[in-house]
């Protein structure tokens, strides 16, 4: 196996689609943890490939690790990040594994986590290695900004997979559905209605659970996404 400076850890989700061109088409590692929503990601993945290689050659790194068994109810699955970069530093010296503004304050995706991890990894390879979060200063919101920006193709964002239900149509219910239907309205990207029930999603319980954690400024959100979040949810409900 060669090895590269850089991999990116590339699900097939919204996250991954707009970093692979954020950081300038870097390789890609998908690793399928065979999660109730990973065939999907991996279906994803391959269309993703072939729209963006066109000369059929191999771009994407695949791997096969099975963590459901210890997959959570939520869709969580302890530790899941620490085992991603571990596989990642095989492969390269910097890993690039996606934990944006307002949503790194869980364990497996502060900063000081990435610092820790790169360092632990650096003393088992006896090589520097690198885990970078890429956008620790950008929401998910700020993300989707840049990248139509970059007057890149929407149906990219359209298609990729971030759902946890492992549905072929979201669910509108989930976290997942939440966050990205939240970043691509933000951007006043048509067509989300094709997509998900915005009606079932606006007024799911998750989408409460955010409300209710937000308005009551709950020092795990981020002023700058809670703002951007809740005047999403203004154009569809009242607060």
């Amino acid at each position: 196996m060669n090895r590269h400076n850089e991999i990116l850890l590339f699900s097939g989700g919204v996250d991954s689609v707009i970093a692979y061109f954020y950081l300038n088409k870097p390789p890609l590692l998908h690793i399928n943890t065979k999660s109730k929503y990973s065939e999907r990601e991996y279906s994803c993945m391959l269309k993703f490939d072939g729209n963006v290689y066109k000369d059929g050659l191999p771009k994407i790194y695949t791997y096969n690790i099975k963590l459901s068994h210890f997959e959570q109810l939520d869709s969580n699955i302890p530790a899941r990040n620490l085992l991603l970069l571990t596989i990642g530093s095989q492969y390269a010296d910097t890993v690039y594994l996606v934990a944006q503004r307002g949503e790194d304050r869980g364990p497996d995706r502060c900063g000081s986590f990435f610092k820790r991890v790169s360092q632990i990894l650096t003393d088992c390879h006896q090589r520097k290695i690198v885990c970078d979060q890429v956008f620790p200063s950008k929401t998910k919101q700020d993300m989707v900004s840049w990248y139509l920006k970059q007057n890149l193709p929407i149906e990219y964002l359209l298609d990729a997979y971030s759902c946890y239900s492992g549905y072929e149509k979201p669910c509108s219910t989930c976290p997942a559905c939440f966050r990205k239907f939240v970043g691509l309205s933000y951007n006043n990207i048509e067509g989300l209605e094709n997509i998900y029930d915005i009606s079932k999603l606006m007024n799911s319980e998750t989408t409460n659970n955010y409300i209710k954690k937000m308005l009551h400024n709950d020092l795990k959100y981020d002023k700058k996404r809670t703002k951007q979040t809740l005047s999403v949810i203004r154009k569809y409900r009242k607060l």
